[in-house]
């Protein structure tokens, strides 16, 4: 396949450099244009500190053989034709190069050179040689791609139990796809272990685990299928477990170890072995395994000693690392993790939320690897951190306004479920979608829409913790765009186009989507199942 040029200038001429008439014999400027190295000098110091490099213009120089050997009528032809289609007053147009293996990339140049070398009477061909000259160095891919992106419901929550609960709730979705959430009531002078499921998250069907008093109820799924749920019993704060084969007839109440313990977390691995962790009455992290189901545990280790732990959770990641959020006591408060590879040696828990005071932690990874930590604040609002390696954390914005912990998972359907207690007077569920994941290998600006119905829209790049937010009600009909490369924002209304910046919220930010991965999350006021939300970008590459 030949080599082409397509160049269409703003009143849409179009001229195409391949084959006759237009031959390209040459065509420099391809690749990656200069760097200017932007670096600072210390006084007595060796060498430089880089600070950051900034890719220059780029030059397209491109040598055309016009192939009518010996034709001069055609030959002046061509060449007006040439002229009149790169004036330079037509200022910059679009460039379409295709690569003799067929890729295609567009990039936006303005032709500032068109010089025709002297044609010698037996020469074959007139040589001419163009320059593009291109402000924006960056190779886009010729067609944009426009991807929806997935709602955040934020609108009403659905009550799982309206009644007195002394615990914050957990929630687990089984292998038949039926939710359960469990928790200890407190109403009408009882005290019972309660469990609540469904399969519709509509009509929940309530199941009494135990009438024993028990708090800070866990549960999982084991890999046999059967239930395992831990807690600590109320009357003397045992750690204590219970079992069901089906999950409705559960076992007596059994003690895991006779002493003093809070905020229990566990998870099995792969190869059938349960990793349960909790807090002791010194404060530590102390961590216990089973390899038969629980029927009996190891002695116990220590995960972390020093300032004492008030709340933890811990997992597994995709990367068989373990990973244990922390939230420390007085003074601070602050959320730190620790990790470790064997359960035996952990990292020195690192601080990652700034100057935010945290009462209670819950720790998840979804289906495209992305860490979410959810944590509760003293105020009773609920947010969260977010991570794509565990390690580097950005804000994931608030997720509730409950004053009780959440319970985070994330169902068969891909969408990031919250079961958490209200004011510790019933229990409610919050449910969005997984975010929309994109990938680029270059920063890019991109191009945000929002579909009427919608009130008070926004998008939000998870990992930067940028958004952008519109303060307006969009009608059925309305659609803005947003434009994060020219920062524009127009709104649509009944076919008119109407200056949309004043409807921009104060800290939104025209973001671009970053080089790496990319979690974008739609939140919109009324949870409307028609409101829409698409992001429209172009690959860019530095060369070709």
């Amino acid at each position: 396949m030949a080599r082409s040029l397509v160049f269409t200038n703003s009143n849409s001429e179009v001229i195409t450099f391949e084959r006759s008439p237009y031959l390209i014999t040459n065509i420099e400027g391809l690749g990656i244009p200069s760097v200017e190295v932007q670096e600072q000098r210390s006084p007595f110091i060796d060498g430089t500190t880089e600070i950051d490099n900034v890719i220059e213009a780029r030059d397209i120089v491109m040598t055309v053989s016009i192939i009518a050997p010996n034709d001069f009528s055609n030959i002046d032809t061509y060449r007006r034709d040439i002229i009149k289609k790169l004036n330079p007053k037509l200022n910059a147009g679009t460039i379409i190069y295709t690569t003799e293996g067929g890729d295609s990339y567009r990039i936006v140049g303005t032709p500032t050179s068109v010089v025709f070398r002297g044609k010698v009477y037996g020469e074959p061909f007139q040589e001419c040689q163009i320059i593009f000259h291109c402000h924006d160095p960056y190779w886009t891919a010729v067609n944009s791609t426009t991807v929806d992106i997935g709602l955040l419901i934020t609108g009403d929550d659905t009550t799982i139990y309206d009644g007195a609960v002394i615990n914050p709730p957990d929630l687990l979705q089984d292998k038949n796809g039926v939710y359960r959430c469990f928790f200890n009531k407190s109403d009408a002078g009882t005290s019972d272990a309660m469990q609540y499921y469904s399969s519709n998250l509509t009509s929940w069907t309530s199941n009494t685990i135990t009438t024993t008093k028990i708090k800070t109820l866990r549960a999982i799924q084991l890999i046999n299928d059967s239930f395992l749920v831990v807690g600590v019993r109320v009357s003397d704060d045992y750690l204590v477990m219970l079992t069901s084969s089906n999950g409705t007839t559960w076992s007596a109440v059994s003690v895991i170890t006779s002493a003093i313990s809070s905020s229990p977390c566990l998870f099995q691995r792969a190869d059938g072995t349960i990793v349960l962790a909790y807090i002791n009455s010194s404060g530590n992290v102390k961590i216990k395994t089973s390899a038969d189901n629980g029927s009996t545990w190891s002695a116990e280790t220590t995960a972390y000693s020093g300032v004492k732990a008030y709340s933890i959770d811990i997992i597994q990641g995709a990367d068989d690392r373990y990973y244990l959020p922390i939230v420390f006591k007085a003074p601070d408060f602050y959320l730190n993790i620790s990790t470790s590879s064997d359960l035996t040696t952990w990292s020195t828990p690192e601080q990652f939320t700034a100057s935010e005071t945290a009462v209670w932690v819950r720790i998840m990874q979804s289906s495209n690897e992305l860490f979410r930590v959810f944590y509760g604040l003293a105020d009773g609002n609920t947010k969260q951190a977010i991570s794509s390696d565990g390690y580097t954390w950005g804000t994931g914005g608030s997720a509730t306004n409950a004053s009780g912990a959440s319970a985070p998972i994330e169902d068969d359907n891909g969408f990031i479920m919250l079961a958490y207690s209200v004011g510790g007077g019933s229990i409610a569920l919050k449910y969005q979608s997984t975010p929309l994941t994109i990938v680029c290998d270059y920063d890019v600006p991109c191009q945000i829409r929002f579909n009427g119905p919608a009130v008070n829209p926004m998008v939000e790049n998870i990992l930067k913790g940028e958004y952008v937010r519109i303060v307006n009600t969009l009608a059925a009909n309305d659609y803005m765009i947003i434009d994060t490369g020219l920062k524009t924002v127009r709104l649509i209304k009944d076919d008119i186009e109407i200056n949309g910046n004043a409807y921009l919220d104060i800290k939104s930010t025209f973001f671009t989507l970053i080089n790496g991965d990319n979690y974008l999350s739609y939140f919109e006021a009324t949870a409307s199942t028609t409101a829409t939300a698409t992001v429209t970008y172009r690959e860019r590459y530095a060369g070709i």
